[in-house]
């Protein structure tokens, strides 16, 4: 499944594989602190781990309320959290392709439920959701009331976690994080190209004529957006105070640059490769162990599921090259051994785990 999501996400400036990969990268930190790790069963977070793998599939570096004002097919489709669903549909079609089916093993009571978790998470992703229910679970934060064995409590703090994993590039030591919001912004200017090609203009936070404003903006995510959702988390989840901790740090260094930020500072673009050294940062090494432990956990269900892609990818690449050797069948090919399986899905692993050494 791991290299069949990789190939579903678009080769977009921002919303692509890397942040997919980021994204659950730092739900893993999460979720392996102590108290998280106690409390949730081994499906619940398996199914996090799913879900911020595919959170953002065929994602088209637009958001929702593009595809609104353009009237595009998704909007008709679903009224509300637009891009959310779509990227809920693409996972549950990888899940349901020959070969990529990572729960395959599970009961059917456990992939109902699976299912379930699946649409909760990805659609907690949608901004607009976390804005409407965070009240709640800052409610219960702050009074001492949340409690674990509670369903709707749990499914808040999921839901949070979420949130938390989704914006996390606001965590990460201010070199990586300076340079990752340079192409989240570079991404939204060019939403902002396209809606002037229609006759609309942009808002503030898509417009690239207002760069210069990129530090107040970050500002206002920041306090608006992001402190609130890790200062709750920090009171409920001490281990994840760190994230607060760097947050608000960043923020100093965005505070200072007010009035002196002249546009960006770096190369921002769909093929930038973040490999500045990590420092500081809550989160987890990327040992080789870890690695492979997180493979091993990915195809532990079914052996066959990443054989069948590499499969299927080593098809595509022969197609591309003109159909100068003919393929056989998949039946007919000879496929892969899980050890080969697991060394091509490390490989994958690494390649993206760049992004956070």
């Amino acid at each position: 499944m791991v290299l069949s999501v990789q190939k579903n996400y678009r080769p977009v400036t921002y919303h692509n594989w890397r942040h997919a990969f980021s994204v659950t990268q730092s739900m893993f930190a999460m979720i392996e602190t102590d108290v998280v790790k106690r409390n949730l069963s081994k499906l619940q977070k398996f199914s996090l781990l799913v879900a911020c793998l595919s959170h953002d599939l065929d994602h088209r570096g637009t958001n929702n309320s593009f595809q609104k004002n353009t009237n595009h097919a998704l909007s008709q489709l679903y009224s509300t959290s637009t891009m959310e669903h779509h990227h809920l549909d693409q996972c549950l079609m990888i899940l349901n392709t020959d070969g990529s089916n990572i729960a395959s093993n599970l009961s059917l009571n456990q992939y109902e439920r699976f299912v379930q978790y699946l649409e909760t998470h990805i659609l907690a992703t949608d901004l607009a959701l976390y804005l409407k229910k965070r009240n709640d679970f800052f409610e219960l934060v702050k009074s001492g009331e949340f409690d674990w064995k509670n369903n709707s409590h749990l499914k808040l703090l999921l839901n949070m976690l979420m949130t938390a994993a989704d914006i996390s590039a606001i965590t990460r030591h201010w070199e990586l994080q300076h340079r990752v919001a340079e192409i989240v912004y570079a991404e939204f200017y060019e939403q902002g190209d396209k809606e002037r090609e229609i006759g609309v203009e942009p808002v503030p936070l898509l417009d690239r004529t207002k760069v210069t404003d990129l530090p107040q903006l970050q500002l206002g995510f920041i306090d608006f957006i992001c402190k609130p959702v890790y200062e709750n988390l920090a009171i409920q989840l001490p281990h994840l105070k760190p994230l607060l901790d760097q947050v608000m740090a960043n923020r100093s260094k965005w505070e200072a640059l007010k009035g002196k930020y002249n546009g960006f500072c770096s190369t921002a673009t769909s093929v930038v490769s973040i490999v500045e050294k990590h420092h500081g940062t809550f989160a987890l090494e990327a040992k080789d162990e870890d690695i492979e432990r997180t493979v091993d956990e990915l195809v532990s269900n079914d052996d066959r599921f990443v054989s069948n892609i590499i499969l299927d990818n080593q098809k595509m690449a022969e197609k591309n090259r003109g159909g100068k050797e003919e393929m056989g069948s998949q039946q007919e090919a000879q496929p892969m051994t899980i050890k080969e399986t697991k060394e091509e899905s490390t490989k994958v692993v690494k390649s993206s785990m760049c992004l956070l050494m």
